[in-house]
């Protein structure tokens, strides 16, 4: 479980550099909080505080980054949001396509095609 989850957070952290932002933290010790339960953390710095469209694509693409590389190293093809590991990071992607895609149903389509735009790139 310790390297898959390494696998996962990589991407986040790895997506988040080539994307610009700071990565402040990465871990693989599972943090049991008040918060989600989490196997691993990335935590990131962006640089603006105002979002532009970009920014937001950026975001979506560091949340869904962790799951696509996850894909690729189990080298299984599962959908992002029906993964019980992988809800938060559904939940950061839905929420920062907000903006983007308003209707759910096309809100959707853009969550699946920006997770098989990362999984090509990757």
């Amino acid at each position: 479980m310790l390297e898959l989850t390494a696998y996962h957070e990589a991407g986040h952290a790895m997506m988040a550099v080539y994307l610009g932002a700071f990565v402040e933290s990465i871990t693989i010790n599972p943090d049991w909080d008040d918060g989600p339960e989490r196997y691993g953390d990335v935590t990131i710095v962006w640089s603006n505080t105002q979002l532009t469209k970009q920014d937001l694509e950026d975001r979506v693409r560091v949340a869904l980054a962790g799951p696509v590389v996850e894909m690729i190293y189990r080298q299984e093809p599962f959908h992002p949001a029906l993964v019980a590991e992988w809800a938060q990071d559904w939940q950061d992607a839905w929420h920062w396509a907000e903006p983007l895609e308003k209707q759910p149903k096309r809100r959707l389509a853009y969550l699946e095609n920006m997770a098989v735009e990362l999984y090509r790139f990757f």
